[in-house]
């Protein structure tokens, strides 16, 4: 009597296993949504463009006292070209040289 019983409870479990698929498989399915599109080109901060995101991600840029903003998606920068100043130390050696908003494009010299 009891087999019969949990063979039906069952029965209805697997039934509507499915209809409401459990949270956790919406969230990856979201990820999954979201890992696939296709992200903007890095924007020219030369002619205006700014960062694609608020608020901007900036990374401490080593020795210089300066902190910036470099075109990335997720962690990966290899697209990035061009780095925003968006902080400028005083006292560091990169005070008086550069300030915020300006935009490297590249280092040359031997320091």
């Amino acid at each position: 009597m009891g087999g019969g019983h949990l063979k039906a409870a069952q029965k209805i479990h697997m039934n509507t296993r499915w209809d409401h698929p459990p949270r956790f498989v919406v969230a990856i399915a979201a990820l999954l949504v979201g890992a696939t599109s296709i992200d903007a080109a890095p924007p020219d901060l030369t002619t205006g463009g700014v960062p694609n995101e608020t608020p901007p991600l900036t990374f401490n840029l080593g020795p210089t006292g300066m902190r910036g903003w470099a075109y990335h998606e997720r962690v990966d920068t290899s697209q990035s070209r061009q780095i925003l100043v968006t902080a400028v130390e005083a006292g560091s050696p990169a005070d008086g040289l550069l300030q915020v908003d300006d935009v490297i494009l590249g280092a040359s010299g031997s320091g």
